[in-house]
């Protein structure tokens, strides 16, 4: 990465080290250590760079995959003083003391997003209560976690939680200790079956992604709502009353037993009635099609 010969100016080295880290933020940690190998200017640009990330999932190829040693070692090394943005994905072969360490040393570091990706542990994994008490996090992604504790995130405006466990006070704890929450993502989540944000003022954006269990959601000050719901899983909008804007996707599960039309027809039309003072509602998958065969239905009726 030196001038060449023919005098030529290497720009990306010459750019300020800000820029340098901004562009290896786009790639694995693992991949951000090579470029050390460029130039005597870079040898030690990737170790000052606030972003980590590392994915110790399994990888098919001629890739070998990412090891704790390997992270250790790398943390070792590493120089930046601030983790802005921290990603660890997860293997079946990474100890669990080793996972708190780690993230133990980003907290220390006062990361803003943290995003933890535990599809290889089992739901029960422990994480130190260092975690739970997080003012620095802004942004926060963790899947296949048992979500029960209590929790002080004051800093926390986007959570997104994907295949949790989660109990009756779940909700209410992330509500109570993220009092600047803003965006809540549950993507086919474990838990109880009324989903209540009633307490919380400062949620406007609910990305939901249901299993198929009936689900009642009570949200009076959301702005903002995307459901995807199963045909045979009905989903009840209790109380959506702020809603300006909504999307809908209904999924037609082809190994569940065969449709009910006139179910789904009434599960669609409920849905419509709580939404008839949106300014923008969006329709997707099969409730465009039941909503069109409702109509054709109540003429029919006519005839």
């Amino acid at each position: 990465m030196d001038s060449s010969v023919d005098g030529t100016v290497d720009i990306i080295s010459s750019m300020p080290q800000e820029i340098l880290h901004h562009i290896l933020s786009f790639i694995p940690t693992q991949f951000a250590i090579r470029t050390s190998a460029l130039s005597r200017g870079w040898r030690h640009i990737w170790c000052h760079t606030p972003f980590l990330d590392f994915d110790c999932s399994y990888i098919h190829g001629h890739r070998r995959q990412l090891t704790a040693r390997d992270i250790n070692q790398t943390i070792r090394s590493y120089r930046s003083p601030k983790v802005t943005s921290f990603h660890l994905s997860m293997s079946r072969n990474i100890r669990e003391h080793e996972i708190n360490s780690w993230i133990e040393f980003v907290l220390s570091r006062n990361v803003e997003k943290l995003s933890l990706v535990l599809d290889g542990l089992p739901n029960d994994h422990v994480l130190e209560k260092i975690f739970f008490l997080s003012s620095s996090l802004t942004q926060l992604c963790i899947r296949n976690f048992d979500m029960i504790a209590v929790v002080s995130w004051k800093s926390l405006r986007n959570l997104t939680l994907g295949e949790c466990n989660l109990n009756d006070e779940s909700i209410p704890n992330i509500l109570s200790g993220s009092p600047v929450l803003e965006t809540l993502e549950l993507d086919y989540c474990r838990g109880p079956q009324r989903l209540d944000l009633s307490k919380s003022r400062s949620l406007r954006r609910l990305v939901i992604y249901l299993r198929k269990e009936p689900t009642e959601i009570v949200a009076p000050h959301l702005h903002y709502l995307s459901l995807e719901s199963f045909n045979d899983g009905p989903c009840t909008l209790v109380d959506v009353s702020s809603l300006a804007e909504a999307r809908i996707h209904i999924v037609v599960d082809n190994y569940s037993p065969p449709l009910n039309l006139n179910f789904l027809q009434t599960m669609v039309l409920k849905l419509l009635a709580k939404l008839q003072n949106v300014k923008r509602l969006t329709f997707t998958g099969t409730v465009l099609q039941v909503y069109f065969l409702t109509i054709l239905i109540a003429l029919s009726s006519y005839n």
